[in-house]
């Protein structure tokens, strides 16, 4: 009933082989470029939209009810977040309508909306918001897939192959440069001059990649910030040394809300865009204020002087991070107890 003894020849086999090397996981930052990934996005249902979709309801604060218009009529009607962006809206769209989302173009008026922008910024106080929906022709939806399933090192020949073709197209730019941003260096100057295509590269990383001239576009490099605070060393000189366009970018909107839910995550990213700025801003005494940082000892210079020159936004702001870090770093009950009673106690 003993099992059979293993042979010495197999164990001293199993010894002398090597473990498997361990995998490392490596926590990405949160300012990393996000690159699209191979796995299509456009599936029923579309990517997580934030908040929980089913409690939106019309009327509550930040919600509002976004009526789909189509060539022939009204569409549908879907209630939408302030943060919610284009592509969180596609994806509700394809749920009520069945439309792909990889098949729709959404127009505000006569602007389109592009995947990563934010359609908040078209709300209006208890109004509606009416958006036309148009429809891609076969032939661009295919490429617009393939480019999303292309691996990522075949995308360069990709792009060569389509200009030698005789043609490419904005909107299949605009998805080589979200998944590539180096490709921007690469496109048709016409292309690589058109707005929407350089928006989709500075929202991935890929101001750097840009020309001279939207490096110098306050917008542009707004809208590169707001998603990476360390596109700010890309920016031009004359954007890194402007004092109000730099303490805009620390103290942007929602600053407030990241201060009570997270004091030190907003804190470090004020800090990445105070550290991207010229070196003679990184001396200001406000800035520093923003940033959470002490004040150098400027000579000829009093607190008082120095106070004068703090805004009162900056002041208020101040003293939510102080608030805020004085109650995570208030002590516990326990922890308040002196160590004699502590020990008394235990005994």
């Amino acid at each position: 009933g003993t099992p059979p003894a293993r042979p010495v020849a197999a164990e001293a086999t199993e010894l002398a082989t090597p473990a498997p090397p361990r995998r490392v996981r490596r926590v990405p930052s949160p300012w990393a470029p996000r690159m699209h990934s191979r796995k299509a996005s456009w599936v029923v249902g579309g990517p997580e939209v934030r908040g929980p979709r089913a409690n939106l309801v019309e009327g509550a604060p930040g919600c509002r009810q976004v009526h789909i218009n189509g060539l022939s009529g009204p569409l549908c009607a879907v209630v939408a977040h302030e943060t919610w962006t284009s592509l969180e809206l596609k994806a509700a769209v394809q749920g009520s309508t069945g439309i792909p989302a990889l098949e729709q173009i959404l127009l505000v008026g006569c602007e389109e909306l592009d995947d990563e922008e934010r359609i908040g910024r078209f709300f209006k106080e208890r109004a509606p918001l009416d958006v036309s929906l148009l429809r891609r022709h076969a032939a661009q939806v295919q490429l617009l897939r393939k480019v999303d399933e292309t691996n990522f090192l075949s995308l360069p020949s990709m792009l060569d192959s389509q200009l030698l073709e005789g043609g490419l197209e904005r909107p299949v730019a605009v998805a080589l440069v979200r998944r590539c941003p180096a490709l921007l260096q690469r496109l048709p100057a016409l292309l690589a001059g058109d707005r929407q295509v350089v928006l989709a590269a500075a929202r991935v990383g890929g101001l750097r990649y840009a020309d001279v001239a939207w490096q110098e576009d306050a917008c542009v490099v707004r809208v590169a910030v707001g998603l990476n605070p360390r596109a700010l060393r890309h920016a031009s000189p004359a954007l890194r040394s402007d004092r109000a366009f730099v303490a805009s970018l620390m103290e942007d909107e929602g600053l407030v809300d990241r201060l009570l839910e997270d004091p030190r995550a907003a804190l470090a990213r004020s800090r990445v865009v105070f550290r991207a700025a010229s070196a003679g801003l990184q001396q200001d005494p406000s800035l520093l204020q923003m940033a959470g940082l002490p004040a150098p000892e400027a000579a000829g210079v009093d607190g008082a002087g120095v106070c004068r020159t703090v805004t009162a936004d900056a002041k208020r702001k101040a003293r939510v991070v102080a608030a805020a870090l004085q109650r995570r770093s208030r002590p516990s009950a326990e922890e308040r107890v002196p160590s004699r009673s502590r020990s008394r106690s235990r005994s």
